[in-house]
């Protein structure tokens, strides 16, 4: 145990190790190492392309289901290969009012500047929604996100 940074402790005083060594408090992360080699190997398993073209299009049908809901506004242009994250805000519903309704149901979206708030600050936007899907994500999902929201806006909207 420890990461022997110390040399000796005495009462009064005590001496390091030498260099960046003086710097290794306690145990080294051995189990979050292990866990990495197995998280490598596990995407190794996984066409990385087929991994991006399966969110790309779960995006894209998230952008055409939205696009139907009265409100809805869509950021980002989502031409054919861009990325699998969707930002959208509906116009009479406040984007944390939106994300707790979502959150109720059991789906996690952002919510927030993003990290862009001079961006947002341009377009006088205060906050937006973002979603934006993976390996893990199922078409299934995005038929049952795109049912909620569409159930929350037609309630509180």
């Amino acid at each position: 145990g420890g990461g022997d940074m110390i040399r000796e402790v005495h009462l009064d005083h005590s001496t390091y190790q030498e260099n960046e060594h003086m710097l290794e408090a306690g145990t080294p992360k051995i189990a979050e190492a292990i866990g990495w080699g197995a998280a490598i190997d596990w995407m190794a398993q996984w066409d990385i392309d087929s991994v991006h073209q399966h969110g790309l299009f779960l995006a894209q049908k998230t952008v055409a289901e939205l696009r139907k809901i009265p409100g809805m506004k869509i950021y980002g242009r989502h031409a054919e290969g861009d990325g699998a994250v969707v930002s959208f805000l509906h116009e009479s519903l406040h984007a944390n009012d939106l994300a707790s309704f979502l959150d109720a149901r059991g789906f996690a979206i952002r919510t927030g500047h993003h990290c862009a708030q001079p961006l947002l600050r341009k377009f006088n936007i205060a906050a937006t929604n973002r979603v934006s899907y993976w390996l893990y994500n199922t078409e299934h999902e995005v038929d049952e996100f795109i049912s909620a929201i569409t159930d929350i806006c037609n309630k509180y909207a």
